[in-house]
């Protein structure tokens, strides 16, 4: 699955915090190149080569996932910030209450993700 999605010159990861790490750089360069104001910023070599606002939210979805694994593996985030970008890392959730009206949550696309 790697070899499909990246080049096949270039060798897998060998550990799984280096394969998480191209993942997540995967997603990024995918949110860069749908988002028209950063379409010319698709080539990263290290997370600190993002745009700053990016990487602003970055360092924001970061402390959202320590949080939750801090609080004993929360999943779930009611109460993100307004503007909040989730970057492609995580998946935005509208539920509708009859009694509490639409409800956002926002959660990590895999738990490994979010550690």
């Amino acid at each position: 699955v790697y070899h499909q999605c990246h080049d096949k010159d270039k060798p897998a990861p060998m550990t799984m915090t280096k394969l998480y790490t191209s993942l997540i750089r995967t997603l990024l360069i995918r949110y860069l190149s749908d988002n028209s104001s950063y379409k010319h910023c698709t080539k990263i070599i290290e997370f600190t080569d993002l745009p700053d606002k990016v990487y602003e939210q970055l360092q924001q979805i970061c402390k959202t996932a320590y949080r939750g694994v801090a609080n004993g593996q929360e999943l779930i985030f009611y109460d993100l910030p307004d503007g909040f970008e989730t970057l492609g890392l995580m998946q935005e959730v509208h539920e509708l209450y009859v009694d509490k009206g639409d409800c956002v949550s926002y959660n990590f696309l895999h738990l490994t993700i979010q550690e």
